[in-house]
């Protein structure tokens, strides 16, 4: 069924679809019993953004504009508007991912493209309505040309090879130039037919004798972007593209849905109250009509996609005594209808819709309904309406009236409904997702979108007067809480009202402090009270001391009018140098990034005791600190971090990483933008945990009057607070900040020469402020994309779906969709070339290799006495990439032990004279011997020794002393390197024994048998160009005539056809077809030549001894290459191939873009060497 209505809503509503596809339930919708939306592809309305609006099997992302183009009032809503000269956009349907912009669905049969034009004139020269983005055989175009028709006629061409077949057409007469006029291609091979229509009429019809298949692919819009040319003047509207060809009487179905049925033409149906739309109120007239007859206990809900759960209900509604507050719990079955299309739904709440009813592809407008009794209002009470959480813009309406409405998805909202309860009643929710809102924040782009009512709804019965908001601001100097309140309508406290406060320390209940003021001396029903604590027990990660403040508000007989209690704790946190200190001691910093990923419930809600048991591991790993990165959590988990000891660092939800994000431009914008942020500094003021606050994140084009009043603003609100404007890479300006922090995403053998060059400019541009990591260590491993389906059954969550994956809305931002069925499909091939046991390496081996990058950076960060700490890259992998400490199913990647040695408060460290800890016999060692130490206590007399396992080395440093909070340089020592005969890998060991404790750490050192200096006859350097300056083949021995050689030249090939083998060390990969590709980064050993590799001293992972062969190149996999190691992107699965071999007549070549020169590359020597020993077998 098909139904239709007019413009969009005006006076600031937001407007429905040009038409809706409807359940059978709803008939008085329907004009029509036809539906052509089942084949629909992608529906671009441009009313503002270039989001697809179909719902369907196909991956559509969101499309980018180009040059000038604009967005005008349009057919419907607002439209794209070409100048000619340069604009147009792209758009991507079925993209292949990580390859581009290249197609990749072909549809062998039927393609239908549709779309309103509007243009004042007739092009001059070529000009493109919508064409294909890379010319291939197969693809479409939809163009004015030339040639063949003349400048008023358009036609229809698919590219056969370098041929261009020119299909139907039909003229625009000249009554059309300066309207709105429709048209359509459809074109179909198995009929063998195509036709051209204008307003629905068609022409002749052009036959198809060529059979070619016809692509869905992805487009470039007024222009051709693959010539560069054929730019469009004029504007389009509403493009739809379809995977069949369009009967006479569809295309004439979808041209008079789109046009105008108000006027003489009459109303829709739906169109309840006449005025040209349908809009919320039609919508709830007609749920009312459809509540009639269902109830909200039905048991028909639409199920939840398979491998999702429901969000727990009920977790933030608070608790009284009987008699001063009371609840009454809006929670469990609503019924909601969605606007585009128009379909109802059994749903609960709380709970997104895309969790539920609507599904994955659903990110528009809904009206939210329940119907509930109420029993007559308290004496002397007053109702609330209060909304946890609703993602992201809510309007509310309770029994016709409109109680008012809400923007922003993090944080509780609430209305008086004193006056408007009834016994019987009926609350509307009209809730628009806001697809790319300001404050959406990070999660949409690696979790995607969520939209719908996600937290608890409940009505409060509350006294005339009442404790509105309060918050705890510690001053530890003088043992004082001071209680910060707002009472609402202390106007109307009876005279001698006072308000009592009460500190009881937990658990033991024991009252430690109680002040009272008078209510005669509130400003405006705001005050503070003075709590005065005896025998005052600090907050810290160690120590998560917390305090009951009992809040009573009592009239002159000390009857009670309002009481509540607030959870606090009794901290300072603050910046003092380059330290951040909590409670007179510096403190480091060791964070793990969360950003909100849970794929159960899409929105970050959890039940307490979910998110407890989640705070717990993490600080059984050693984290004292978790980043909230540009979300915020339900209230319960702050409740968690306050109670369990974990500093938050809470980064609001303000992301703008690229150029066209959107970011609040008008004055109206900036007000609803500031008042956004109010609101999540008084959410977060009241928990203790929250100690470090930064306003926006990676914003490189910062507003600075706006984002730098808030940084002033949460100053004000929150007294003592440490904030930052802006969370960001160091070249950052305007910088204003209690701290400064770096998002480095770097690979290792580069990391030490820039960890100097930020801690110089930290000290020389920033005043030595403390410096810290907001983000690093991305270091993506593996996927167990078979473990995780064994693990979920026939269940398959929904983000290894891939309809369901790709449903969840793109933003700009977004890295990609659909990602696990693009690692299932590329899992199952290495699967079949490498077997369950090869997939189960890689992945291992990708753990390996991830904890040793990770070590090695965060362990030469803290040798810098300014390093405050750091975020790790982060909690849990996601649909994107593949960084976490847990995999998708919630399974620990790395050993824990290891993760707590790394983010102790304290550590041994070293500083080694070769990074890559290579060493030949005999060569000299120096080891700089670090101390890092931020406990709370200084260390006296302490003991740091230091061991080469397996062998005779070793240094004691005894009365070791050291500060708190201080970075030491312990001393210095120099050994030579043990003697061996084949290469070694030891243990360079440290223990640090201070007070009761000891602590333990151990780096991997090898060593390689020494080699002599003469240089074997069999031996032969064909360097050309100069590259090999550095190679050093001394002692190294080939039983037969080898080339070593920096080109790959005649001169070497014909060498090669002769018989003759030869090394290529060819770091820029230029003589086979090649690419970049991050060498530590997102990188694991996919496979490796076992003969090759028969003495080189390692696990079959790239550990630091790979540290001076880094290369940032690798070959493409080719047939005619053989691999002797490949390594294997971890986020895209991409091949690269460092090591082949290549057979060249009765020759044989051995290439390698991997590094093998260099005076102290002991390991690139012994590798050389293995090649020449494999090339000489």
């Amino acid at each position: 069924m098909v139904c239709k209505t007019h413009k969009n809503l005006q006076d600031g509503k937001s407007g429905v679809s040009k038409f809706f596809s409807v359940p059978t339930i709803v008939v008085i919708l329907c004009i029509t019993n036809f539906s052509v939306n089942a084949e629909l592809v992608c529906h671009y309305k441009f009313d503002g953004n270039l989001l697809d609006s179909s719902v369907n099997a196909y991956p559509a992302g969101n499309g980018t504009l180009y040059g000038n183009t604009l967005y005008v009032t349009g057919k419907f809503g607002q439209a794209l508007s070409f100048d000619g000269a340069g604009d147009y956009i792209k758009i991507m349907v079925a993209s292949n991912g990580s390859s581009g912009w290249t197609p990749r669905t072909k549809i062998s049969n039927a393609i239908t493209i549709a779309m309103w034009v509007k243009m004042n004139s007739y092009p001059a020269d070529a000009a493109d309505f919508i064409a294909s983005r890379s010319w291939q055989p197969g693809d479409n175009n939809f163009e004015f040309h030339q040639g063949g028709f003349g400048m008023d006629t358009p036609f229809f061409v698919v590219q056969q090879g370098i041929f261009m077949t020119e299909f139907p057409h039909k003229k625009i007469t000249s009554d059309k130039l300066g309207k709105w006029f429709h048209i359509a291609v459809t074109y179909d091979v198995v009929a063998g037919e195509s036709y051209m229509y204008i307003d629905g009429v068609a022409g002749n019809v052009a036959p198809i004798t060529s059979g070619a298949w016809v692509t869905i692919g992805n487009y470039s819009i007024g222009g051709n972007e693959a010539l560069n040319s054929r730019y469009f003047k004029g504007q389009i509207d509403d493009l739809r593209i379809y995977n069949h060809a369009l009967s006479p009487a569809e295309i004439q179905t979808v041209y008079n849905e789109e046009v105008d049925l108000c006027g003489s033409q009459g109303y829709l149906q739906s169109d309840l109250n006449r005025d040209c739309y349908v809009g919320f109120k039609d919508i709830i007239s007609i749920a009312k009509d459809w509540l009639k007859n269902t109830k909200s206990d039905s048991n028909s809900d639409s199920l939840p996609v398979p491998g999702t759960v429901l969000y727990p209900a009920n977790q933030d509604i608070p608790t009284y005594e009987a008699g001063i507050r009371e609840t009454f719990s809006l929670a469990g079955k609503w019924k909601l209808m969605t606007e585009n299309p128009i379909r109802m739904y059994n749903v609960n709440v709380p709970g997104v819709w895309q969790n539920q009813g609507p599904g994955m592809a659903f990110h528009g407008v809904g009206a939210y309904q329940k119907t509930f009794d109420f029993p007559s209002v308290p004496q002397g009470k007053r109702l609330w309406l209060h909304f946890e959480n609703v993602a992201t813009k809510a309007d509310v309406f309770l029994n016709g009236q409109n109680l008012g409405s809400h923007l922003g998805a993090w944080t509780p909202f609430e209305f008086d409904i004193t006056e408007i309860v009834q016994n019987s009643n009926s609350l509307q929710v009209r809730v628009d997702e806001k697809l790319g809102h300001f404050t959406a924040g990070f999660l949409p782009v690696v979790a995607g979108s969520f939209g719908g009512i996600w937290g608890d709804v409940w009505i409060e019965a509350r006294p005339e007067s009442f404790l509105k908001d309060a918050f705890v601001t510690p001053e530890i100097a003088t043992s004082t809480a001071k209680l910060n309140i707002n009472i609402s309508n202390s106007a109307s406290l009876p005279q001698g009202a006072k308000i009592e406060a009460k500190a009881f320390s937990i658990p033991d209940n024991v009252l430690a402090g109680t002040a009272t003021i008078n209510a005669s001396n509130l400003n405006d029903g705001i005050g503070l009270i003075a709590v005065a604590l005896s025998n005052q027990k600090l907050w810290s990660p160690e120590q998560p001391n917390l305090y009951n403040m009992e809040i009573r508000i009592l009239d002159s007989q000390n009857a009670i009018i309002d009481q509540d209690v607030l959870k606090f704790g009794m901290r300072e946190f603050k910046v003092q140098g380059s330290k951040l200190v909590l409670n007179g001691s510096p403190i480091y910093i060791a964070s793990a990034l969360h950003w909100g990923i849970y794929p159960q419930y899409l929105a970050p809600s959890c039940t307490k005791e979910e998110f407890r048991q989640e705070v717990l591991k993490l600080k059984e790993l050693g984290f004292n600190a978790v980043n909230v990165c540009l979300f915020m959590f339900p209230e319960r988990y702050y409740e968690v971090a306050d109670e369990e000891g974990l500093i938050l660092w809470q980064e609001y939800p303000f992301w703008n990483n690229f150029a066209n994000a959107p970011r609040p431009q008008t004055q109206a914008e900036k007000a609803a933008f500031v008042e956004e942020y109010k609101e999540m500094f008084i959410r977060d003021r009241r928990h203790v945990s929250v100690s470090m606050r930064s306003i926006t994140l990676e914003d490189h084009n910062m507003d600075v009057e706006l984002i730098g009043g808030l940084y002033h603003l949460a100053h004000q609100m929150i007294p003592g607070a440490v904030v930052q404007d802006n969370s960001t890479e160091l070249h950052q300006v305007n910088e204003i900040a209690d701290w400064v922090d770096h998002h480095p995403y770097v690979e290792v053998n580069a990391w030490k020469s820039e960890m100097a060059s930020w801690m110089n400019k930290v000290n020389t541009t920033y005043g030595g402020k403390p410096f810290l990591f907001g983000e690093a260590f991305d270091f993506d491993t593996f996927r167990d994309v078979k473990g995780i389906l064994a693990h979920y059954g026939e269940e398959r969550p929904w983000w290894t779906i891939l309809e369901h994956a790709t449903g969840i809305a793109s933003v700009p931002g977004n890295f990609g969709s659909g990602d696990f069925w693009g690692h299932e499909m590329k899992t199952e091939r290495l699967e079949n070339e490498l077997g369950a046991e090869g997939l189960a390496k890689i992945k291992n081996d990708s753990y390996k290799h991830s904890m040793a990058c990770r070590k090695y950076e965060c362990e030469q960060s803290r040798l810098y006495d300014g390093f405050a700490g750091l975020s790790i890259t982060c909690i849990r992998d996601n649909k994107v990439t593949r960084p976490g400490l847990y995999d998708d199913i919630g399974n620990l990647k790395f050993p824990k032990e290891d993760l707590k040695r790394f983010n102790a408060q304290t550590i041994p460290l070293i500083d080694t004279n070769r990074q890559s800890r290579c060493y030949k016999s005999g060569e000299s060692i120096n080891v700089k011997c670090y101390v890092s130490h931020y406990e709370p206590f200084n260390i006296a007399n302490g003991i740091l020794n230091f061991e080469l396992l397996s062998s005779d080395a070793s240094k004691v440093f005894s009365n070791v002393n050291i500060n708190k909070g201080s970075v030491v340089k312990v001393g210095e020592w120099d050994f030579s390197a043990p003697q061996v005969t084949t290469p070694t890998q030891f243990e360079l060991k440290a223990t640090l024994n201070y007070g009761e404790k000891v602590l333990v750490n151990s780096w991997p050192v090898w060593i390689y048998p020494a080699k002599g200096t003469g240089i074997s006859e069999n031996i032969t350097i064909y360097d050309p160009q100069g590259k090999l300056s550095t190679l050093n083949i001394g002692g190294i021995t080939a039983t037969q005539q080898v080339m070593i050689t920096s080109v790959l030249n005649s001169t070497v090939i014909n060498h090669l056809n002769s018989g003759g083998k030869a090394v290529l060390i060819d770091v820029s990969a230029t003589a086979f077809a090649s690419h970049d590709t991050p060498f530590w980064r997102e990188v694991a050993v996919e496979r490796y030549s076992q003969e090759l590799f028969s003495t080189f001293p390692w696990d079959g992972f790239v550990n630091l001894q790979f540290f001076d062969m880094t290369s940032y190149k690798g070959y493409n996999t080719d047939v005619n290459n053989t691999p002797m190691l490949r390594t294997i992107n971890c986020r895209w699965l991409g091949q690269n191939d460092v090591i082949i071999k290549r057979n060249y007549g009765n020759g044989l070549l051995i290439a390698t873009t991997l590094n093998l020169c260099g005076q102290n590359n002991a390991a690139g020597q012994n590798l050389l060497e293995n090649i020449l020993t494999y090339l000489c077998q």
